[in-house]
């Protein structure tokens, strides 16, 4: 136990302070949401603002140039790396795992690593040396290293939407899993939050993801370049930087497309800005950007799965982003389609206050079984 009695927890998120995601921001929104009750510690490469207790560790990161120039020398040793889960990312995973190994061992009560299959395994052989649990939280949707984690057997998994709660049980039987969303805040993401001055034909449609190739960002542009005006506004960082502004302005032009990267804090004024939300990426584990979209009162127009169906619900369109004729009328229609409150109503189902009771329940659970243990 810690401070006046409360339960030790330790995250241990290596991107933190560092870049702003979604496993980042879900870590950060959590954490001062839960300070109260529990003696929470953040472990990262990054300095956060947050009023917690924090120890920095040391990693590779995962735009360190030598890990991504070996793992971009050729197309097969990078589909041996990602087998190994050893690309960038991972490597920064498993060296923030074995950073924290030390730390997490001393006198916690709970561990919640947000650093894929590693940081499980790390916390699995914790757990086997001092009995400490720990739950993971199912970032990266229906993917095979959720199944990987799930194969460590964590105290609680905890699945984001009903459709990954299914698949894991299936996929690794026995598992202890229930289901929590992920959360938005609805104060901060409000349809009347201050707007950004952009220079951009309307109607503006909004993107925001990591420029990586899995978000599939150019299929945003080349829908939004079939239509006769509007114009995209992509909010991002990533590898894939180069390739995206140079497509953009080739297809869209300089009063229609413009590509940039701003602070979390500054967000909200750009959902407020846009007309449309849209990310069509190829999967997502739950994506708080269509939360953030919503709660901001903004229809989203997305890839038509069953995942992000759950989500989405009655409050935007959802096509075969992969048929740019189909994506771009689905984008126009939203466009001049009065949507009320639909999507902030549905936004405020997944508000922080709700998700992060529902984690305090999950934490007690999983705190009650280990004393019962002792």
């Amino acid at each position: 136990m810690g401070e006046r009695g409360k339960p030790r927890v330790a995250f241990i998120i290596p991107g933190l302070g560092a870049v702003n995601r979604g496993a980042e921001a879900f870590v950060k929104e959590l954490a001062k949401r839960l300070q109260n009750k529990y003696d929470i510690t953040i472990l990262s490469r990054g300095v956060t603002e947050l009023s917690l207790s924090h120890r920095t560790i040391k990693v590779i990161p995962r735009d360190n140039t030598l890990t991504n120039h070996i793992y971009s020398l050729h197309p097969f040793w990078a589909k041996v790396f990602n087998g190994l889960f050893l690309d960038p990312l991972n490597i920064e995973m498993l060296t923030s795992a074995v950073a924290s190994f030390g730390t997490v061992s001393d006198n916690f009560d709970l561990i919640f690593p947000v650093c894929g299959v590693w940081g499980a395994i790390t916390a699995r052989f914790v757990r086997a040396i001092r009995n400490v649990p720990f739950i993971h939280c199912g970032y990266a949707g229906l993917e095979r290293a959720e199944y990987w984690v799930a194969r460590q057997r964590p105290d609680m998994y905890v699945a984001l939407t009903s459709v990954a709660q299914r698949w894991i049980q299936a996929k690794v039987p026995g598992i202890n899993c229930t289901m929590v969303p992920n959360g938005v805040d609805v104060q901060r993401f409000a349809p009347t939050s201050r707007k950004e001055n952009l220079s951009l034909d309307r109607p503006i449609y909004l993107c925001v993801a990591a420029l990586v190739p899995l978000k599939r960002v150019e299929l945003a542009i080349r829908a939004v370049g079939r239509l006769q005006k509007g114009s995209l506004l992509v909010l991002g960082d990533g590898p894939l930087r180069s390739s995206i502004l140079h497509l953009g302005k080739q297809i869209l032009g300089d009063g229609r497309f413009l590509l940039k990267s701003v602070p979390y804090s500054q967000m909200p004024r750009y959902y407020s800005s846009c007309d449309v939300f849209t990310l069509p990426s190829k999967v997502e584990g739950f994506g708080i950007a269509y939360l953030e979209a919503m709660a901001s009162g903004k229809p989203v127009v997305a890839p038509k799965d069953e995942i992000r169906e759950e989500i989405v619900g009655k409050s935007g369109i959802l096509c075969n982003v992969q048929d740019i004729a189909e994506y771009a009328n689905c984008l126009e229609v939203a466009a001049r389609t009065n949507f009320g409150d639909v999507p902030r109503k549905r936004a405020e189902q997944f508000s922080w206050e709700t998700v992060a009771s529902k984690y305090d329940e999950v934490f007690r659970q999983v705190l009650e079984k280990r004393a019962l243990h002792v």
